[in-house]
């Protein structure tokens, strides 16, 4: 954010500074600040001491009325309160076609705007801030958006997905520009969306609106990205092929089946789909699958391979199937680590929620043990209940009030909050 403020050039120019002035002696932060300060002209001592030791991260809002853009600022919270802090933040924007960069100090400011047809906020985002725009904004955004920089793509994205679940913005406004990404090229991108999508899937794959959302740009990009790697594909692409391939075998597409009948010859399957593979194998198979897929589990000893397997067995639409599973984990007939694997692997699944949540009660006393208390236990639980007990705050609470997880405060915090705006999240995505 600093260089992109100050410049490439006068960024380098006071690193060197500092690097001769304190080579073989001992330094302050501050004293590499100071030094990029001098190289460029520009406050980066006072911008830094006030980012480095204020909470959170700023939303900055944005609209538009009679030729003015307007800027105001106040800190994020996913639970869509609002505190009045305000950061010296170094703004980049680009109007029209013509680039800009201020240090917006205060809690609002102007810029004259005579009929914008193209604008951004927080270029290439390098900006630790999220950036909110007026309905109407959007609008102009969308129309091009092809044509906008990658990394300002996978930026408004994840915006807006903290939005939605912040309350602060519509759910058609995400799915149209979903939409959008769903002819995207650049794995960045697909990569955040896929990911967004899956976890909404999570926890209200019952939606039909959302479930036509997800399944139109899984498969898009599935076909675009293909079945297998390619020469050209880039680390980023295999990623991209792996995140797309798992969402469409949950999904129950034509895909779906497809995926499936590649398990007979799964040690040949390409690896960034095995993890898609034994899940549709799971979805579509049922009692047969459990059974061919404990066999497989048992049979391998990478631990990466035996994660993929994993997500076949609590991918199933019988919850009975995935209980057995969860309980394959702790039986001790396979390494303890994998109990990890079920535990967060059960909770991608839509149609396991209930059954999942009810045996984390059951057996929280024997996981407490497998992981002797650690925290390990506390960041599964962080990861695993909002998604399995959405809806059930007062039984979250209630269980995080008991025992050893008294003593959790801050984790038990964590995750009463996020089950909270799950919920509400919930609630939103069934009823469009």
């Amino acid at each position: 954010m600093m260089e992109a403020y100050v410049g490439e050039d006068a960024f380098r120019r006071g690193v060197s500074s500092y690097l001769k002035e304190f080579s073989y002696s001992n330094a302050a932060g501050e004293d590499f600040w100071k030094s990029v300060q001098k190289a460029s002209g520009r406050p980066v001592s006072r911008i830094m001491g006030e980012w480095i030791t204020k909470p959170g991260f700023p939303l900055v809002r944005v609209g538009y009325s009679k030729g003015r853009l307007t800027f105001s600022q106040r800190r994020f919270q996913l639970n869509g309160q609002e505190p009045k802090d305000v950061w010296p933040i170094p703004l980049t924007y680009e109007l029209n076609g013509e680039r800009a960069a201020v240090l917006f100090d205060r809690p609002e400011m102007q810029v004259d705007a005579p009929k914008p047809k193209s604008l951004s906020i927080n270029l290439k985002h390098t900006g630790f801030y999220s950036v909110l725009y007026a309905p109407e904004i959007y609008g102009i955004i969308s129309k091009g958006f092809s044509r906008a920089n990658p990394y300002e793509k996978g930026a408004l994205m994840s915006d807006l997905y903290l939005f939605v679940q912040a309350g602060k913005v519509d759910l058609e406004t995400y799915y149209d520009f979903v939409s959008l990404c769903s002819r995207e090229k650049h794995p960045l991108v697909v990569e955040t969306v896929a990911d967004q999508l899956s976890m909404l899937h999570t926890i209200a794959g019952e939606s039909d609106h959302l479930r036509r959302v997800v399944t139109a740009f899984a498969v898009a990009q599935l076909k675009r990205l293909g079945l297998s790697s390619k020469k050209k594909d880039s680390p980023h692409d295999r990623i991209a092929r792996e995140t797309v391939a798992s969402l469409v075998s949950r999904l129950d597409t034509g895909y779906t089946e497809k995926l499936a009948s590649m398990f007979g010859s799964y040690d040949k399957v390409d690896p960034d789909i095995k993890d898609a593979v034994a899940t549709a194998y799971g979805r579509t198979h049922g009692e047969e699958a459990f059974d061919a897929l404990v066999r497989l589990v048992r049979s391998i000893k990478g631990e990466a391979d035996r994660s993929r397997i994993y997500s076949g067995l609590t991918s199933f639409k019988d919850a009975r199937l995935v209980e057995k599973a969860l309980e394959l984990g702790i039986s001790g007939q396979v390494p303890r680590s994998d109990s990890a694997y079920t535990l967060t692997l059960a909770s991608a699944n839509p149609m396991a929620r209930d059954v999942l949540w009810k045996w984390i009660l059951k057996r929280h006393r024997k996981l407490w043990a497998l992981y002797a208390g650690s925290q390990q236990i506390m960041l599964y639980y962080e990861m695993v209940i909002p998604r399995c007990a959405v809806g059930r705050v007062g039984e979250v609470k209630e269980f995080l009030s008991e025992g050893e997880m008294r003593k959790r405060e801050i984790s038990s915090r964590r995750i009463i909050e996020s089950v909270e705006i799950r919920t509400k999240l919930r609630d939103r995505l069934l009823a469009s």
